[in-house]
């Protein structure tokens, strides 16, 4: 991919010098948009994960208290659990998409805004005969090749984010110390009585 993007910028700097800058301008752009939403990004992640498996937790106490619940021992205590892990889940999804959406928007509005500018700009050289159609079109290819290369980069570092926040909650569930057994044994039971 990176190969990819240097070629395509090679021959937009070479057929267009402005078309090249404007194509490269989206490389600061990114970097700033990693930047501000990176750590964001990282953090709904992992409480998300950590929501996702309290509720799933939740779901298996459920399903292995059936009988229990049926019998309405249960029903109120592990009802109030998972209704509560259900509404933390949602709750954390929400937030991991209210942090991933403008992420993805600006992602998506970047391509927009390069073909704006390379409409515009190559509608004004055509006109005054600085460019041909056939170069537009040559060009506008390969505006989108290298627009695609930056859209590739932003989702995979998004990606990497939350990929983080899963490795960081793994990391966290490995690191509990290992519980050993005890040392001391238990006097037998020799009698049990009932009055």
């Amino acid at each position: 991919m990176v190969l990819t993007l240097i070629l395509a910028l090679s021959y937009i700097f070479y057929t267009d010098l402005w078309c090249g800058f404007a194509s490269l301008c989206i490389l600061p752009l990114t970097v700033l948009l990693n930047m501000l939403f990176g750590k964001r990004i990282t953090a709904a992640s992992e409480n998300q994960a950590q929501a996702r498996d309290r509720y799933f937790s939740s779901l298996d106490e459920q399903l292995r208290s059936l009988a229990s619940i049926r019998r309405g021992v249960l029903f109120d205590i592990l009802g109030k659990r998972f209704a509560k892990s259900e509404q933390e889940f949602e709750n954390a999804s929400v937030r991991t998409e209210k942090v991933n959406f403008p992420y993805s928007m600006i992602n998506e509005n970047l391509d927009a805004l390069v073909k704006v500018f390379l409409m515009a700009y190559s509608g004004h050289a055509i006109l005054q005969g600085a460019m041909t159609i056939g170069q537009f079109t040559i060009l506008n290819s390969y505006v989108a090749i290298v627009s695609g290369c930056f859209s590739y980069f932003l989702e995979q570092n998004q990606q990497a984010q939350q990929y983080l926040a899963y490795y960081q909650r793994l990391k966290e569930l490995t690191d509990i110390p290992e519980e050993g057994n005890g040392r001391e044994l238990p006097t037998p039971l020799e009698n049990i009585t009932a009055e």
